[in-house]
């Protein structure tokens, strides 16, 4: 996240290159303590808060809402709130502005962009079984009619301001 400062190295690289040595790195360490110690209340505050507010009304009433579009029982489509790595998310064209994977005819589509080209902080992780979209790369009619079924859903029942990801997993 944007707020994650390492102070140690912060404080080591704003002391002149001549000034450095392993005493100078420990006085500042020491001086450095009380910043470090406000940071790591902070951050765990912060994540205590990003734990709290992730399951909310608004996380349940779009799974929900997502699951009925499909007629799913068995809660298939969920939103996961974990940092893991992903290799590719999906956006919405309005969302991100990058290479569009659709025909010109086909109206607006879909675009894929990997986590590390893009600027954008996703808040929401769709998790979507591979039984409705089989592949991002190269969709199909059903896969595309699924996919945009999904963002129908998602753009009339996210809250505002909130950017979305959708990341397939194999359903047992």
């Amino acid at each position: 996240m944007w707020y994650r400062i390492d102070y140690r190295k912060l404080a080591l690289f704003l002391l002149p290159p001549l000034l450095r040595s392993k005493l100078a790195d420990a006085l500042i360490q020491v001086l450095i303590l009380p910043v470090r110690e406000l940071y790591s209340q902070f951050t765990a505050l912060m994540e205590e808060t990003d734990s709290r507010l992730s399951i909310s009304g608004h996380v349940q009433y779009l799974e929900k809402a997502l699951n009925d579009a499909f007629e799913l029982t068995d809660r298939q489509i969920y939103i996961d709130d974990s940092e893991g790595v992903s290799d590719s998310i999906l956006y919405l064209l309005q969302e991100q502005q990058a290479a569009v994977m659709h025909k010109e005819e086909e109206g607006n589509g879909f675009i894929l962009i990997r986590r590390e080209e893009s600027g954008v902080q996703i808040n929401i992780r769709l998790k979507v079984p591979t039984f409705l979209v089989s592949s991002t790369d190269s969709p199909s009619e059903r896969d595309r009619d699924n996919l945009r079924t999904i963002a129908e859903v998602v753009n009339i029942y996210k809250p505002a301001g909130r950017t979305y990801g959708i990341e397939l997993y194999e359903y047992e």
